[in-house]
């Protein structure tokens, strides 16, 4: 078995043979010193104390005597121990050097080498992070706006159809409404020829005018064809619905109407401006409430896309949260700091002005004199890096600088 010990081969070697050999005399060195000194000192306390009682020639020559043994027995104290201080020196350089090769305070331990490798690691770890949040949020975005967008499409196009199912049967009315007796065949022969079928290539003419940020024109194109497919079958069969009713209802009422013109033929003047007058204003009840009927189908369309609306954007707001903390589950524990790089006077300025805001101005002339540009940098950089409190100084001089550190765990 080897009788050296060593910590690194760069390292200075150290016998054990003798380790043991010196240490071996260290308690009877010890007691010979503690001897020695002791006896030193007595006789020099003695002639310290006669000497208080007044000095001469005698008393100088011993003091004299006593000194030059001093240096004798100091010399004799230090060849004995020096062996032994030195090899303990020597031990301790040795230690401490095995320690450095460890040691996290020492920038070319291993440890710190090893350091270093997670802390980059870390910071690629990061931008790759960073990235990928910036992909979600920008997927989260376009999907927040193609919900925004198909909204918008289908209220701009149940907007344009309410519109036209009202005019259709706007028209139904006035026909009715227009109604003499020299023209109820002609006003027959029109009302039975409106169509009651919305043909889909009139509906596809519906194009609603939209604005998108992050979807480009062909995606925002093949957006607005796929909501208005999905509303035909809706609308067109609602507009058939309707325009049945309207038709029946104008065509049902005008064997009345047709009484009500012959008897207001047959009137007295006053009789007649009273029915004419009674006609106009059922005339407009009807257009009034039809009006109203549209104004209701709006606000219930309105109310129902924006349910829905809220409805996606909350799903799409939950899974883009769940994206992020997936995300967060993969990442080591890091401490993330922040240096401060000045590149010009006025970024000084800045500095000082946000210490004397944050800390500066409840102090006294006299400690604010003590400080130093260096302190107040110092103090900014400590701020910004405040997790979950971070406070950062806008001033294009002065510039922040991440710096991620790979936290060791047990």
């Amino acid at each position: 078995m080897s009788t050296e010990t060593l910590n690194q081969p760069t390292q200075e070697l150290i016998k054990v043979e003798e380790i043991t050999n010196i240490m071996a005399t260290a308690s009877d060195v010890l007691a010979k010193n503690q001897s020695l000194l002791e006896r030193c000192l007595a006789k020099g306390q003695m002639l310290i104390d006669t000497a208080a009682s007044g000095m001469s020639d005698e008393l100088d020559k011993e003091i004299n005597d006593w000194q030059v043994k001093a240096k004798d027995a100091l010399a004799l104290m230090n060849s004995r121990r020096s062996p032994i201080t030195q090899l303990m020196t020597k031990m301790a350089k040795v230690f401490t050097g095995m320690e450095a090769e460890i040691d996290p305070a020492k920038p070319t331990s291993y440890f710190s080498k090893a350091q270093e490798l997670r802390n980059q690691w870390a910071k690629e770890k990061a931008a790759i992070q960073r990235q990928k949040e910036a992909e979600i949020l920008a997927k989260q975005q376009k999907e927040k706006e193609v919900i925004a967008m198909r909204a918008e499409i289908s209220k701009q196009i149940r907007d344009i159809y309410n519109t036209k199912l009202f005019s259709f049967k706007k028209f139904v009315s006035d026909k009715f409404n227009a109604l003499t007796l020299e023209n109820v065949d002609d006003i027959k022969t029109t009302i039975n020829n409106v169509k009651v079928n919305y043909p889909v290539d009139k509906f596809n003419e519906l194009v609603p005018t939209l604005f998108a940020v992050h979807l480009s024109k062909e995606e925002l194109d093949a957006l607005i064809t796929e909501e208005r497919d999905a509303l035909y079958n809706e609308l067109s069969a609602n507009f058939t619905e309707n325009m049945e009713v309207a038709k029946s209802d104008a065509l049902d009422k005008i064997p009345s109407r047709i009484n009500e013109l012959k008897a207001i033929a047959k009137s007295s003047a006053a009789e007649k401006e009273r029915l004419e007058k009674e006609a106009a204003e059922r005339q407009q009840r009807e257009d009034d409430q039809l009006a109203a009927d549209l104004a209701t189908q709006k606000a219930a369309d309105e109310k129902r896309i924006e349910d829905q609306k809220k409805m996606e954007e909350a799903a799409a707001a939950f899974n883009k949260e769940a994206e992020l903390a997936q995300l967060a589950d993969t990442q080591s524990k890091v401490k993330e700091s922040y240096g401060i790089e000045v590149s010009d006077a006025q970024g000084w300025g800045a500095i000082f002005l946000f210490w004397f805001e944050h800390e500066g101005k409840g102090l006294s002339s006299a400690d604010i004199e003590k400080k130093t540009m260096k302190q107040l940098k110092a103090f900014a950089e400590k701020k910004a890096s405040i997790k979950g409190g971070s406070l950062f100084i806008d001033n294009p001089y002065v510039q922040y600088i991440e710096d991620l550190k790979a936290v060791v765990t047990k």
